[in-house]
């Protein structure tokens, strides 16, 4: 059967329907008095993929022409004729020479507020038509409020204080003034934010005693991390990395249904079937939200659930709780923490590294953008030695090279401490490192990832300069292409576009550096291979080979005989998980 007449059939669309239908989550919550799981058979499919030219990244066997699949799995790769042979009783996709490659795995994404701003729960169109001034800000605002019931949230997200004239973000003053009866929190490029009063006394942040006792509510402990700025009154101005404040704003439901009328559009499309979460604005309500969906069969996508600390959670928190990596099922799995290392971007300007981190007066917007350290060296060690007595791989969230080498330092701090062990493949999550960092993060088995482009990218999103791909890869090292999606602005999801950017030059319309471009199949493992490997699920996902999952991206056409630049005209026609088609282009 060939492709498209494969799809109009009818075949294994089953798994997906419940997708094009309007959600009823809302209408109802989870049953609490069933257990929250669901028959992992829905995603266990079997199938032929035929005439296909197949990208395995397995060394073993290379290429290939057809692939089965049987209950989810891989059972076997060959050539056409040994899969049809094995292919009785089962149906069979033509690929009509096109290529097959690894579901792609993105380690790096906040599906949460992606989809809280696609859906309408928060105002993101700041970050597609960032705002004109500080008092258009607050002239939209006051638009929201208007159409916004009295004491549920106004939250809006965008590029904001890089954008406007003042460089700065509206004051409480200036929120207050709108005397609308709403909680506000105006978060700027997912990081920062600011307040009017109602919502900086609801979360604990109005006056510094109130932020002092800030406590974890499920033990009580005392919240760590972020910094806030004050006036002379000593009211809020800005809130640095204070992701926690934005937790439990949306229920469960709320959050499902978001996720439900998005997922396949932005993620699934994209040829997608793994996806490492990092909630943004809270795990506990979202995280839920995800299980409902996958109860109600309406999430095809393998879920790796990550905790941000220390914003969120304190990572004494998350290890109380007894659980290890890779608790739960193929749909559903405890992925790692993700710790920020440094942060505090705010106005426009080079990131500057600032030593006096004690220092409140070195916060201000006629300094641009400024660093600050959560940890130092011994601090930071001591917490990746918690975290992997656990066996959880730490992204660490890092925006300097300053950064990336005190990340370097507490590794090596960490196996020289824990030598012997399992050195589990700890991660520097943005920041692109020199050559000579990226070569010693490999001798201690880290990984770096890099945000990947969209195809409507703003321009000024783009990397600059180009990323040397060429000297990475020659120098041994593996680095890892995520897609980092923290808002609702109105891209799409797919990496098979980032891959073709990392195989051009900048000069040809790519993300490479002048003599930097790398080819098809190893850019591709920036979004299978490699990313499976620093988030350590390559056992069974990552490469196309026997016994792993039957998760694959069908592409529109043969790399193989494409030039460079044409590659940026692929798309993925066919998403396969598990064996069973959940989206065709």
């Amino acid at each position: 059967m060939q492709r498209r007449d494969f799809i109009r059939s009818g075949f294994q669309l089953a798994a997906v329907t419940a997708l094009a239908a309007p959600s009823d989550i809302l209408k109802a919550e989870a049953d609490l008095t069933k257990d929250m799981s669901f028959d992992p058979s829905l995603w266990m499919g079997d199938l032929a993929i035929v005439n296909a030219n197949v990208y395995t990244l397995d060394p073993r066997k290379p290429k290939a022409q057809a692939v089965l699949v049987r209950n989810g799995r891989i059972l076997l790769v060959g050539s056409t004729s040994e899969i049809r042979s094995q292919a009785r009783g089962i149906k069979v996709l033509d690929a009509g020479g096109s290529a097959l490659v690894p579901g792609f795995v993105d380690t790096h994404c906040h599906l949460d507020t992606t989809a809280n701003g696609l859906a309408g729960l928060t105002y993101d169109e700041w970050f597609d038509n960032p705002p004109q001034s500080v008092p258009a800000m607050i002239a939209k605002l006051r638009e929201i409020g208007a159409k916004t019931p009295p004491g549920k949230w106004i939250v809006a997200n965008g590029v904001i204080a890089s954008a406007v004239p003042e460089k700065r973000l509206p004051t409480m003053a200036e929120l207050d003034s709108l005397g609308i009866p709403n909680p506000i929190i105006i978060r700027d490029n997912g990081h920062n934010c600011t307040f009017n009063s109602m919502g900086a006394k609801l979360k604990g942040l109005l006056t510094s005693e109130d932020q002092a006792n800030m406590r974890w509510k499920t033990n009580g402990w005392p919240v760590r991390g972020g910094f806030v700025t004050r006036d002379d009154q000593g009211r809020p101005i800005t809130a640095y990395d204070y992701c926690g404040v934005t937790e439990d704003l949306f229920t469960p439901a709320e959050q499902a249904d978001a996720v439900s009328k998005m997922i396949n559009k932005h993620f699934v499309s994209g040829g997608i079937t793994t996806l490492c979460q990092l909630p943004a604005m809270g795990g506990r309500n979202h995280y839920y939200g995800l299980q409902m969906l996958q109860q109600q069969a309406q999430l095809p996508m393998r879920i790796r659930a990550y905790f941000t600390c220390p914003y969120q959670n304190s990572v004494e928190q998350i290890l109380s709780l007894g659980l290890a990596r890779g608790f739960g099922n193929d749909m559903f799995r405890m992925g790692g923490i993700k710790i920020f290392v440094d942060q505090a971007r705010f106005g426009g300007g080079e990131i500057t590294l600032d030593e006096d981190t004690e220092n409140p007066s070195a916060f201000n917007a006629s300094a641009g953008q400024r660093m600050m350290h959560q940890f130092d060296e011994d601090e930071l060690a001591n917490l990746l030695v918690q975290i992997q007595s656990r066996g959880f791989p730490v992204l660490m969230h890092v925006l300097s090279e300053a950064g990336t080498e005190l990340c370097m330092n507490a590794v090596k701090q960490l196996r020289e401490r824990r030598a012997g062990l399992l050195q589990l493949p700890h991660r520097v999550e943005h920041w692109r490192p020199t050559l000579e960092n990226a070569k010693k993060m490999k001798d201690l088995n880290m990984f770096f990832s890099i945000i990947a482009t969209a195809p409507n990218y703003p321009a000024d999103w783009a990397q600059s300069p180009g990323t040397t791909y060429r000297d990475y890869v020659a120098a041994g090292c593996r680095p890892v292409l995520a897609s980092d999606f923290a808002g609702g602005y109105h891209q799409l999801n797919h990496p098979i576009y980032s891959i073709a950017k990392a195989c051009n030059e900048q000069s040809g319309g790519g993300d490479a550096a002048a003599g930097q471009a790398i080819d098809f199949e190893t850019a591709l493992k920036t979004w299978t291979l490699w990313a499976a490997e620093s988030t350590m699920q390559a056992g069974d996902r990552g490469t196309i080979t026997p016994g792993k999952l039957g998760d694959f991206s069908l592409l529109s056409g043969n790399p193989g005989s494409m030039k460079q630049d044409a590659l940026m005209t692929l798309k993925n026609d066919v998403t396969i998980l598990g064996g069973k088609v959940v989206y065709e282009r």
